[in-house]
């Protein structure tokens, strides 16, 4: 079974109208135009599965001939000790401190990395994280207009605020270090310059090829952190009837509807926090997550989840030739 998900960029009155973390530029800056977006649902598990052609992921528009954009990186270039679950959590909480204001990051490689305006335990964090996350070394200076740090500071200083989240602390260790990784890889395909529309689609199909075959992602695991990525700018399009409720289908496909909102809803508020000067801009983004966005989506999803609930008792009752899963 296939299911329709929806396109934040296919009007460009819809563009137009949202207020983007970017400052400039226009649809035809993406790196591509390719929107058609699909989703599979998997009969085995109540898990929403990316549509899956010739190796592709995700559930969305299909990914760019190649995973390699903007000198981004490829998950056919990956470190050979990809951080682990073990260190994840530590090695970010010696970051949690860290002031973006006053840090300066440098170099290429992992051998010409140099880092001022931290101490050591955090230097030293920042090195791991360079050298494990897939990408991450190659957004180092990356600008972007409209924010208040280049692509690889932003990255980390939406990593601290998820960290620092309140409602993070509410969150097991095993969804702690998936909405970790999210937050590591979210913006790793965001090419330079103005905006860049298509970055959540690439960001999530990289991360999703990145992480397979590594002992600590489970199939489930990369599908919620792509799910993450790819949605993590649902505050923008939330105000769209048809976006809303899009969303809310593929919400309501995880596991934990529930838990996966309130994962969504950290990334999304660490999203502007990592970019002060979009909230000096838009004070009220805010507070439309907390107040709308997340309540909204809570109510949508609870609809379907209760329909579905429904539908499979009623279908229950009759007899051959259908057969429930």
């Amino acid at each position: 079974m296939s299911i329709n998900f929806y396109n934040p960029i296919s009007a460009n009155s819809r563009i137009q109208k949202s207020h983007h973390t970017d400052n400039v530029g226009s649809p035809s800056n993406s790196s591509t135009n390719n929107t058609s977006q699909t989703t599979q649902a998997d009969n085995s598990s109540n898990t929403m599965r990316p549509a899956v052609k010739n190796t592709t992921i995700l559930a969305r528009p299909s990914r760019p001939k190649s995973h390699h954009t903007d000198n981004v990186g490829s998950p056919s270039n990956l470190p050979v000790n990809f951080i682990d679950h073990n260190e994840l959590l530590n090695t970010v909480s010696d970051i949690k401190d860290l002031d973006f204001d006053t840090l300066e990051i440098s170099g290429t490689t992992n051998e010409n990395l140099k880092i001022t305006g931290a101490n050591e335990k955090q230097t030293q964090a920042l090195k791991k994280i360079f050298k494990k996350i897939p990408g991450l070394i190659n957004t180092i200076g990356r600008q972007q207009l409209g924010h208040s740090y280049t692509v690889d500071k932003h990255i980390l200083a939406v990593t601290k605020s998820v960290y620092n989240d309140p409602d993070f602390k509410t969150l097991d260790n095993h969804d702690k270090k998936l909405l970790l990784t999210a937050a590591l890889m979210h913006d790793i395909q965001k090419k330079a310059g103005g905006r860049d529309f298509f970055h959540p689609q690439k960001g999530a199909a990289f991360a999703y090829q990145a992480l397979k075959n590594l002992p600590e992602y489970t199939e489930d695991d990369r599908t919620t952190i792509s799910n993450l990525i790819y949605n993590h700018h649902f505050n923008q399009y939330i105000d769209y009837s048809a976006s809303a409720n899009e969303i809310a289908k593929l919400c309501a496909k995880e596991k934990d509807p529930n838990k996966f909102l309130t994962m969504l809803k950290i990334l999304g508020k660490a999203d502007l926090n990592g970019n002060p000067q979009i909230l000096q801009n838009h004070p009220n983004f805010m507070s439309k997550i907390e107040g709308k966005s997340i309540p909204m989506l809570e109510r949508l999803v609870q609809n379907l989840t209760q329909s579905e609930s429904t539908m499979k008792s009623q279908l229950s009752k009759i007899p051959f030739p259908f057969k429930l899963k």
